[in-house]
């Protein structure tokens, strides 16, 4: 519905209907549409969804599981659920007021390399054969990385400009909260020769953006992903087994 149509069905004007839908659309109640401009349900409702299907209270098992990742672990949890092109983050939990959250619940990313590996390595094929049409030439590649992300059980996004990024991110003094930066992080990072990690064995330490398992739905279809993100310091193999060990743990308890 666009926003005259919602206006006018709650009898309010404009004016004072557009601000609440801003509001809604930030915490990922709902989804604007980037060409027709209407509003559509957003991804923050399923689990309110399924709560009402399976008559647990979902939306705070899933914070409770996000906080008690990000308290175990002292780097922000975040789950993430698929939305047709895109995934938005629904909810985000960090270890204290300190830790300012790279994400926001209702931002939107782009669903194309690297970004939402966690859903087509898992998902149907023709979301994966859509997925990989945007790896371009490197498709070949990607296809072989999804089959290494399931025998894994997680995916391990790598940033080899970490060290850089964090320092700008500093001096800026501020996450990555404009679509801007996204864009722009998603573009790099899926030009990068190793922007997931396929092989866990040795010693060596590796910068890890984020590392995300698959939480499964009744048919097996994986409709969340938590993630764990924000690591200070690059993380030894070792360490990086632990975290996904413990991310995977999170992501099977709201299966």
């Amino acid at each position: 519905m666009t926003v005259a149509e919602i206006a006018r069905r709650l009898g309010v004007n404009k004016a004072t209907c557009y601000p609440m839908l801003v509001a809604l659309q930030d915490s990922g109640w709902l989804v604007r549409h980037p060409v027709r401009r209407t509003f559509h349900l957003g991804p923050a409702l399923v689990p309110l969804g399924r709560a009402a299907a399976i008559g647990l209270p979902t939306a705070e098992l899933v914070h409770a599981t996000l906080d008690g990742l990000a308290q175990d672990l002292g780097v922000s949890a975040v789950a993430i659920a698929p939305a047709e092109e895109h995934v938005v983050v629904v909810d985000v939990a960090t270890p204290s007021a300190a830790h300012a959250p790279s994400l926001r619940p209702g931002q939107r990313i782009p669903l194309r390399p690297p970004w939402g590996a966690v859903f087509v390595a898992w998902g149907p094929e023709a979301a994966r054969d859509r997925w990989l049409a945007h790896a371009g030439p490197d498709a070949d590649r990607w296809r072989t990385v999804l089959d290494t992300i399931r025998s894994m059980g997680a995916v391990i996004e790598l940033d080899e400009l970490f060290r850089q990024r964090e320092r700008e991110r500093a001096e800026l003094a501020s996450p990555m909260t404009d679509r801007a930066t996204l864009q722009s992080m998603v573009e790099e990072l899926s030009q990068q020769p190793q922007p997931v990690l396929t092989d866990l064995g040795g010693d060596e330490s590796h910068p890890v953006v984020s590392i995300n398992a698959p939480v499964r739905g009744a048919n097996g279809e994986v409709t969340l992903a938590i993630a764990a993100m924000g690591f200070p310091r690059l993380l030894s193999a070792a360490e990086i087994r632990a975290v996904v060990e413990r991310v995977r743990a999170a992501a099977s308890a709201l299966d």
